[in-house]
């Protein structure tokens, strides 16, 4: 029976003498496997030969951008909430809200959407045919840098235009559905390597007569830090043989149940895609009350794979170490 799961790989930094933090820490058994037959069908350049490391530093925002920002909300001076700091500003009203956050390059707008029922729905709410030539012309007016937005293969910004939700009314025996707002949405590459959402995102709702509902940018101003060697296949696959990462106990196997994994008993495992990210601290928990700088953002390898177990296989998505940090080029 093939079962879905997520196999944590977590660097053992007293025995592989690795210095690199991976973005989850779960702990497990650590098997030194060296009948372990593991292998590499993945591209064998799956990312850079050299990848940087990155610390985190304030986002400066222009005058002219923030002024957009407080126009985009039709807010006052008598709408500031609080004081601005070095850490951001905050603007509130009874319709409209402004978050700003210069330390983790965070922005969030929010306008209240119109009372809509099925006497009175939204109108005119651009269709995702519009979207990309509407979020284009935001970029430019809100100083996003387009040169780190993927492109698809005809070399345009990869901008997913999609409907998130749409609303149904019921009036008497006929039901009608109605679109509020309609989503576009991108992500970031750093080094041609995409990023986890919490370093580079992008999220733009647009409502009526192409009015801009809701605007969420989370895209942290980043200073290179050190450049690394990027690991090969054959140094991942020798991590794993030689027992330098630590393995999960367990595999979620659905409605909240967990099923323990017998490493002794797996035959093989099979890599079959290979990707690189970038990640960053998430500011929450304990992580939460500590100052916010210094915080890194360091890459991480997610790969595909198919462990057999010997009389099953199971479906695994396996995040590991991508570079040696203790060994810097720079």
């Amino acid at each position: 029976m093939k079962l879905l799961a997520i196999l944590i790989f977590t660097l053992v930094v007293e025995v592989a003498g690795l210095a690199q933090t991976l973005p989850f820490a779960y702990g497990g058994v650590l098997p030194g496997r060296t009948n372990l037959d593991v292998r590499w069908k993945a591209s064998k350049h799956p990312w850079p030969k050299t990848l940087w490391t990155y610390q985190m530093v304030p986002t400066t925002l222009s005058p002219s951008l923030i002024s957009n920002l407080v126009q985009l909300g039709g807010f006052t001076e008598k709408d500031r909430y609080g004081v601005t700091t070095t850490n951001g500003f905050a603007y509130y009203n009874y319709k409209n809200r402004l978050s700003v956050s210069f330390a983790t390059g965070e922005i969030d707008f929010d306008r209240e959407l119109a009372r809509y029922g099925p006497t009175n729905l939204a109108h005119d709410v651009p269709g995702t045919n519009q979207l990309y030539s509407l979020t284009t012309n935001f970029l430019t007016t809100f100083g996003v840098d387009t040169s780190e937005i993927p492109k698809d293969k005809r070399d345009r910004l990869k901008i997913q235009c999609s409907e998130p939700s749409h609303t149904q009314y019921f009036l008497g025996e006929t039901t009608i559905t109605n679109v509020q707002f309609r989503r576009a949405s991108f992500g970031r590459l750093i080094d041609g390597v995409m990023c986890d959402p919490m370093v580079g995102k992008c999220a733009i709702d647009y409502g009526e007569h192409n009015q801009i509902k809701a605007f969420s940018l989370s895209w942290r101003n980043l200073t290179r830090d050190r450049l690394c060697s990027a690991a090969t296949p054959d140094q991942i696959v020798r991590w794993i043989h030689e027992g330098k990462m630590l393995l999960p106990k367990e595999i979620y196997v659905g409605d909240g149940e967990t099923a323990p994994i017998d490493w002794s008993a797996a035959k093989k495992i099979t890599i079959e895609d290979a990707t690189a990210h970038y990640w960053g601290d998430v500011f929450i928990g304990d992580r939460a009350s500590q100052p916010i700088f210094p915080s890194a953002v360091a890459p991480y390898g997610m790969l595909a794979a198919t462990v057999d177990m010997g009389g099953s296989k199971m479906k695994l998505r396996i995040v590991c170490p991508v570079i040696d940090d203790s060994k810097p080029m720079n």
